[in-house]
């Protein structure tokens, strides 16, 4: 293939082959001895040149004919904004009533506490273990079941020294009377205060009384035992 090429010199066109070019040759008419190179495409005059700018920095030399890549995307905050309320609930999330955690509507038990949830809970809304006391509820006992309990203690004490004086004998009856009355009373009120018809801020003086009240029957019981094994043989006796 034949390549045509100018004369650095004195404008003659030549034609050379490929072999030829990238070697230097002399011109016939004046000649002058030059390197042979391809000649480049002519562009109009009026061809724009285009620059490839690449974040604001010329990577290369300008290229001629060809558009500018677009800039890499970046992205931008169209809009803020924060949560006024920190507690608000979630889509389909919950708050235990009772420990605040987290649960789903699907949840029977709060899996954190392993409360029952309210929208598991059967009966009325006031029979749940976290609900508002009932406005008909009972007042408690749990001051006169503990001066009851205490009473038959203090009861049962002299009695169980009634095998040595017989009318401490009358103690030790009173103290298992007592004892068995506050035991029975206390189990009945902490039923009510389980079933939320009692108050239940009397829970803990209620056990307490249940408490003193269970060992003073269980003294006054073994004073009137010392009685009738130790004192009522020696009475038959004197009688004969």
């Amino acid at each position: 293939m034949l390549n045509v090429i100018s004369c650095p010199a004195c404008g003659r066109q030549l034609q050379l082959p490929d072999e030829a070019l990238s070697r230097h040759v002399q011109c016939p008419g004046c000649r002058a001895s030059f390197p042979a190179r391809r000649p480049s495409p002519s562009l109009p005059d009026n061809a724009p040149i285009l620059r490839l700018i690449v974040e604001d920095e010329v990577n290369g030399p300008p290229i001629q004919g060809l558009p500018p890549p677009p800039r890499p995307l970046a992205p931008v905050l169209l809009e803020a904004s924060v949560a006024a309320n920190a507690d608000r609930t979630d889509a389909g999330l919950a708050r235990c009533p009772a420990c605040t955690a987290r649960y789903t509507t699907h949840d029977q038990r709060c899996p954190a506490c392993g409360t029952l949830l309210p929208e598991q809970r059967a009966g009325p809304p006031w029979d749940g273990d976290h609900a508002p006391l009932r406005r008909d509820c009972e007042p408690h006992r749990g001051p006169l079941l503990l001066t009851l309990g205490r009473c038959s203690i203090g009861l049962s004490v002299p009695g169980m020294l009634g095998v040595a004086f017989l009318p401490f004998l009358l103690a030790a009856l009173l103290a298992v009377g007592g004892g068995l009355a506050t035991h029975l009373l206390a189990a009945q009120d902490l039923e009510l205060m389980r079933r939320r018809e009692m108050d239940p801020d009397g829970e803990r003086s209620t056990i307490t009384g249940q408490s003193c009240g269970s060992v003073g029957l269980v003294l006054g019981l073994i004073g009137v035992a010392l009685v009738i094994f130790f004192r009522l043989p020696l009475l038959l006796a004197d009688l004969r």
